[in-house]
Formats: structure tokens, C-alpha cells, sequence
């Protein structure tokens, strides 16, 4: 069973996303804030990480830039799920390897599964990754 990590720093984000993971046979991890999402990844190894932008303390771009810091993370498949959809946070996002962006409240139950199964490894190891806006 997969392990996906959920950050977000709204508990209900948290929860729904959760749900609907869970749902859909993956094993659904959270974190409400980016310190703790470090503390999860390195303990629990999860195969996906689903990051909120805008956080307190530590935003989400900090948080991808731990993550590629970090040899045992380069390859880790992030997506960015944010309410922001500004271009310019785009831009500073391609760079640090980011493997999707979605929006919230743009993307919704099947397509934001879809979106997101599509990233996780097949038994081989390898992803489809690529940046795609919705």
C-alpha cells in the first residue's frame, strides 16, 4: 500500500484530503505544520508528499527546499496543493523539482486522485512526473 504525507496547516484540508486518499486504497499520513512534515518523511518514508504553500513558521517552498537539500529526498515526488495561483510562485517552484501543482478548490475528488495516483511509483520505483496547472 502506498504512503502518501498530507501537509497542511488547516486540520480540516488535512482530514478531507485524508478521506479521500484513504478511499481510494492509500495509506494517508498528515502533518500540520512543515517541521513535523520533515520529522514524518524521515521517519515514515513516504512514497508521495502532498505539501500546502502557505504555512506559518514554514512555508512549503522551505519545506521542498529541506527535502531537495536532503540526498535520501531528491527523487521524493512532491505535489504543491495550495490555494494560490499566482504564476510567480509557480516559477519559483519549477526549479526545486516539483512534480505537480494543484489548486484548491479548482480540482476536485477523481480528477485530484487521478492527478495524484499518477505520481506514485509502480512496482519498478518510477513515477510520471511533470508539472501540469489546474
Amino acid at each position: 500500500m502506498h504512503k502518501v504525507l498530507i501537509v497542511d496547516d488547516t486540520a480540516d484540508a488535512r482530514d478531507i484530503l485524508a478521506r479521500l486518499l484513504r478511499r481510494h486504497g492509500v495509506f494517508a499520513l498528515t502533518a500540520g505544520d512543515g517541521m513535523t512534515a520533515l520529522s514524518v518523511i524521515a521517519d515514515q518514508r513516504p512514497d508521495l508528499v502532498i505539501l500546502d504553500l502557505m504555512m506559518p513558521e514554514m512555508d512549503g517552498i522551505e519545506v521542498l527546499e529541506k527535502l531537495r537539500g536532503d540526498p535520501r529526498f531528491k527523487a521524493l515526488p512532491v505535489v504543491m496543493f495550495t490555494a494560490v495561483s499566482d504564476e510567480q510562485w509557480f516559477s519559483q517552484l519549477a526549479p526545486l523539482g516539483l512534480s505537480d501543482v494543484l489548486i484548491k478548490g479548482v480540482i476536485h475528488g477523481d480528477e485530484l486522485i487521478q492527478r495524484i495516483v499518477r505520481l506514485l511509483p509502480d512496482e519498478q520505483g518510477s513515477t510520471s512526473s511533470h508539472i501540469t496547472h489546474a
